[in-house]
C-alpha cells in the first residue's frame, strides 16, 4: 500500500521522507535491474507490488499445505 501511495504522491510532486525511507529498500534493487522505459517511466513500483503479492500468496499456500 505504501508503494502505491508513494507513486500517487510522486505524481503530484510532493516529497515525503517517511514514504521514501520505508519503500526505497524494495525499489532501489529493482531500479538497478530494470532500466526506465523511454528514459522516464519507472516500472520498479509495479514489479515490486507484483513480487510482494506473489511471495505473499506463495508463503500463504506453503503454510496451508497447498504446495507440498
Amino acid at each position: 500500500m505504501l508503494i502505491f501511495i508513494r507513486v500517487l504522491v510522486s505524481w503530484v510532486g510532493i516529497r515525503n521522507k517517511f514514504l521514501y525511507d520505508t519503500t526505497e529498500w524494495v525499489l532501489s534493487p529493482l531500479r538497478l535491474m530494470l532500466p526506465p522505459l523511454g528514459g522516464f517511466l519507472d516500472l520498479s513500483p509495479l514489479i515490486a507490488v507484483l513480487l510482494i503479492e506473489f511471495a505473499g500468496n506463495f508463503f500463504l499456500n506453503l503454510i496451508a499445505g497447498s504446495y507440498l
